[in-house]
């Protein structure tokens, strides 16, 4: 899968389907674990979403530099009906101390943890010739 074809991709609907904060009560939420296709597993792992380890850094660097936060994939645009969307356990680990939004998140936030959305693994397809 392409970058283009993962960017084209249908988004969630609602009012803000990527926030991972409550609008009524300011609560974040934050998964409590790696989801079953975490883009910070293994580049080998073969249910990883697939996105390349350079292309997945060069975007959670800025991300983290533009001091937001990445939703979890299947807790964002690719969740199931109903599954409220939270920052992506790998990213909040990684990033939590080098972004001022997570330490202020981390610090001063009400947070909550919640488990990921129990979806299929991405399945590894060759590209297409």
């Amino acid at each position: 899968m392409t970058m283009q074809e993962r960017n084209s991709m249908p988004v969630a609907e609602g009012p803000h389907p990527l926030d991972a904060a409550d609008p009524e009560t300011g609560v974040v939420r934050v998964c409590a674990s790696r989801c079953s296709s975490c883009i910070f597993a293994s580049e080998d792992d073969p249910a990883r979403y697939p996105i390349s380890d350079a292309e997945r850094d060069a975007w959670t660097d800025r991300v983290a530099a533009e001091d937001g936060y990445v939703v979890c994939h299947d807790s964002g645009q690719h969740r199931p009906a109903g599954a409220p969307a939270a920052i992506c356990h790998g990213f909040w680990v990684r990033y939590r101390r080098q972004s001022l939004m997570l330490e202020f998140i981390a610090r001063f936030a009400r947070t909550q943890r919640v488990d990921p959305p129990d979806r299929p693994a991405y399945p590894r397809t060759p590209d297409p010739a």
